[in-house]
């Protein structure tokens, strides 16, 4: 099936989902949201996107901030996995995000944004990641193995993690060539990573940053 929802000058605020996308789930259609001037706060998801879950979306000149996945321990102390302080995405699909502004989002692995495995493609750009946080990586961005993330003109400050302060991307994986990051013209600034890579953790062996500015990041590795 297919399908298109167009969001504009929405604002959500306090929604609660027991599972995924407290805002908005979409299902694994060939459909295609598309968000622009609205804001999002104080959502939470209990596992993944504590705004969206969904395949392929394109958010422009929006607003989120503090929304939250879940990041604590289960009764029998295994992290449920809380992906996506914001939003989720998987299963070869892409997300647009352009001139929007996170800030203080909170999940496990991607504090704003998680591309999960076998995602296609993430494209930043003129946006701002402050303060968002991942008790275990990407502060503000995490990314897979099969992703192609494109960072640009973009800002990251004060954005936290256990690795990757702002930016997490991994692909160990030879066979899938297209799962890493391209940063031009961004600047990365008082990022702190408490493990490895206070702005930055890419374990992608074909990426490339250029015209970008570092400044002020910490990590003890």
């Amino acid at each position: 099936s297919s399908g298109m929802l167009e969001i504009d000058d929405c604002e959500f605020y306090s929604n609660r989902a027991g599972q995924d996308g407290a805002c908005i789930y979409m299902g694994n259609t060939v459909g295609v949201l598309t968000v622009t001037n609205s804001k999002f706060e104080d959502n939470y998801a209990r596992r993944w996107g504590g705004v969206v879950m969904g395949y392929g979306y394109r958010f422009e000149s929006c607003t989120f901030n503090n929304n939250k996945v879940n990041t604590s321990l289960s009764a029998s102390g295994k992290t449920n996995t809380g992906r996506g302080g914001v939003m989720c995405s998987r299963e070869g699909y892409s997300i647009v995000v352009a001139d929007c502004n996170f800030t203080n989002n909170v999940a496990q692995e991607g504090g704003a944004i998680c591309m999960e495995e076998r995602a296609s493609s993430i494209s930043i750009s003129g946006s701002t990641f402050n303060n968002n946080q991942a008790t275990l990586k990407g502060g503000a961005v995490y990314t897979s193995v099969t992703t192609l993330a494109t960072i640009s003109t973009s800002t990251f400050e004060g954005n936290s993690a256990n690795y990757g302060g702002a930016v997490w991307s991994s692909n160990d994986d030879p066979t899938k060539p297209n799962g890493r990051v391209i940063i031009q013209s961004s600047e990365f600034k008082s990022n702190t990573a408490n493990i490895q890579g206070g702005a930055l953790c890419l374990n992608t062996p074909r990426s490339e940053v250029v015209d970008s500015e570092f400044r002020f990041n910490t990590a003890p590795i």
